[in-house]
């Protein structure tokens, strides 16, 4: 049973001048791992300056400060292929047992769930207690190898380069319930009144493994909102639209290009839609308003179609 969080523990975000402490606690919070035969060759390793400083630049790193005002432990997060990713959690091992670890992860979660990411993942050790079964009390699961996006198994690789043994290391996912007002960090807007859209949104539902994706009609009010801050869009429903906000900014694009960034996003083969990116703009743009202008002849909205399950119809937005 995990602690309960000191009360006079506080969550905060870290300063510039914390930077060096903050590698200090991971350099002794490594030492848990003296003598496992996991890390012994990495225990003096720490993020780098310039590491935590683009994180604290970008607000992702939390403090816990002891009644004192000594920072005790902290997290990281970071941002990998439409997913939040806890990149550090460290605790002072003489501050073990109060919760702060509970606290940091939870804090993690809290704001990728405010920035509209559907899940966070981790990378951790499977069988050390205040790794993998820690995390599982926290509402974590350990992925298979073969639902990693690109991003996570080049987590694994560059793992694998530093000599951690991969048969002890998994990688874990948290699902993060839908925050009211939160944006969604990708985010595809679709004719509601085209069968061919549907049918093409049943198939990125199938398609998008990690469920980054989120969809709305053209036809609805996030449309709506969305044409007040970009008036350059599309005025028709003859386009899809697509949003991503993994950068921290809201980038949207449309017609091709909102083809060539969703196969980047759902990766693998996908990928190769990529290569439309290479064709001229003015060309695969006319391919598209002709097939557009069309759409309706290859299929009208489905009389019947399968209804979607309660996790699926999370992901639609009005």
């Amino acid at each position: 049973m995990d602690a309960v969080p000191d009360p006079d523990v506080r969550i905060r975000l870290a300063r510039p001048d914390d930077l060096p402490e903050l590698q200090r606690i991971e350099r002794e919070a490594g030492t848990r791992f003296k003598g496992l035969g996991l890390l012994d060759h990495l225990l003096d390793r720490t993020l780098s300056l310039s590491e935590l400083a683009q994180h604290q630049r970008a607000d992702r790193i939390w403090v816990a400060d002891g009644q004192n005002g000594k920072p005790l432990g902290f997290a990281v997060a970071n941002v990998l292929d439409g997913l939040a990713h806890l990149e550090e959690l460290d605790v002072l091992p003489e501050a073990g047992g109060q919760g702060i670890g509970t606290t940091l992860v939870t804090t993690a979660c809290d704001w990728a769930a405010a920035h509209g990411f559907p899940a966070i993942t981790l990378s951790t050790f499977r069988d050390v207690p205040w790794n993998a079964p820690f995390y599982s009390r926290l509402g974590f699961r350990t992925l298979d190898t073969r639902e990693l996006p690109r991003a996570l198994r080049g987590i694994r690789a560059r793992e694998e380069q530093l000599g951690i043994p991969m048969t002890e290391r998994v990688i874990m996912r948290r699902e993060l319930p839908p925050v009211a007002g939160a944006p969604p960090v990708h985010l595809v807007l679709y004719d509601g009144d085209c069968g061919v859209c549907s049918r093409f949104v049943r198939w990125l539902l199938a398609a998008d493994h990690a469920r980054v994706l989120r969809f709305a009609p053209l036809q609805g009010s996030t449309a709506a909102a969305l044409r007040e801050r970009w008036p350059e869009l599309p005025r028709d429903v003859d386009s899809i639209i697509y949003v991503d906000r993994s950068t921290g900014e809201e980038r949207v694009s449309w017609r091709t290009e909102a083809f060539v960034q969703l196969g980047r996003v759902l990766g693998g083969p996908w990928r190769a839609l990529s290569l439309l990116a290479w064709l001229p703009r003015s060309l695969t743009d006319a391919a598209y308003a002709a097939f557009v202008r069309r759409r309706h002849a290859f299929g009208a909205p489905d009389a019947t179609c399968p209804l979607p399950s309660a996790a699926e119809q999370a992901r639609f937005l009005p």
